[in-house]
C-alpha cells in the first residue's frame, strides 16, 4: 500500500480502509523528521473511497 495507489484500492465496495505504514518510514522516525510525518498523515486523511 502506498499513497498512488491508496485511493483506488478504497474505491472497491469490499474495501472499508488501507493500512498507512508509508507515512511512518524509518529514516524519518531515525532522524524524528515529525513534521514530514505529520504532512504525510494530512495527505493520507485527505484520501476518500467513492
Amino acid at each position: 500500500m502506498n499513497p498512488q495507489n491508496a485511493q483506488s484500492y478504497l474505491t472497491l465496495p469490499n474495501v472499508l480502509c488501507v493500512g498507512g505504514s508509508w507515512m511512518l518510514k524509518p529514516e524519518l522516525i531515525a532522524t524524528k523528521n515529525w513534521p514530514a510525518i505529520e504532512n504525510l498523515a494530512r495527505q493520507a486523511c485527505l484520501l476518500k473511497g467513492a
